[in-house]
């Protein structure tokens, strides 16, 4: 299997983004400091749009990006009966060239998630074992609810379950490792 890294275009607006300069620049300053960045608030808040317009002002600093959009879900169960559908969930990711839908329960008290992981770039359309979002799933939950480590059990649902070990490091990065039948293996660096 090869590996391809694909440049994503941001998405171009057609209005100018006005207002949330002070915003921009405290963002601008804790990417100096964190390798991940997540923008929680209300629905229609401009969370999108102000993470595109500090993509686009920063972006040539960062080799590489991914945009995992978390979908929280109150009760486990839910996981099961989710049938996904592709169109919609494309309509979802894509405006912001989004890489996964992640569907997830947490019980941050226990150290506990469940998940499953829809992309349009996989095979299957769906991942057994998402690395690249256990661990900002573990360091949002980290800055949310304080937990340092965290159990996902992942694939159950496609009959391919996997068991991804998430860990807060004392450097302020998240160390993935897990139960999985590796299909590439790799180096990331991370600018700091």
């Amino acid at each position: 299997m090869t590996a391809t890294t694909e440049r994503i275009e941001l998405p171009v607006h057609l209005t100018r983004f006005v207002g949330r300069e002070p915003e921009l620049e405290a963002l601008e300053s804790l990417l100096r400091t964190t390798r991940l960045l997540t923008l929680t608030g209300a629905g229609g808040s401009g969370k999108t749009r102000l993470a595109s317009e500090l993509a686009t002002r920063v972006g040539a600093r960062y080799e590489q990006a991914v945009w995992v959009d978390f979908a929280p879900l109150a009760d486990a169960a839910a996981l099961d009966r989710i049938e996904p559908d592709y169109r919609a969930i494309d309509a979802l990711i894509g405006p912001h060239d989004g890489v996964v839908l992640y569907p997830f329960w947490a019980d941050p008290e226990a150290g506990e998630a469940r998940a499953r992981s829809f992309s349009r770039i996989v095979e299957l359309g769906e991942d057994p074992a998402t690395g690249s979002a256990a661990g900002p799933l573990c360091a949002y939950l980290a800055r949310e609810s304080g937990v340092e480590r965290l159990t996902i059990r992942q694939g159950e649902e496609m009959g391919r379950p996997s068991v991804i070990e998430a860990e807060m490091t004392g450097e302020g990065g998240v160390r993935v490792s897990g139960s999985v039948v590796p299909l590439i293996d790799g180096t990331v660096e991370l600018p700091r």
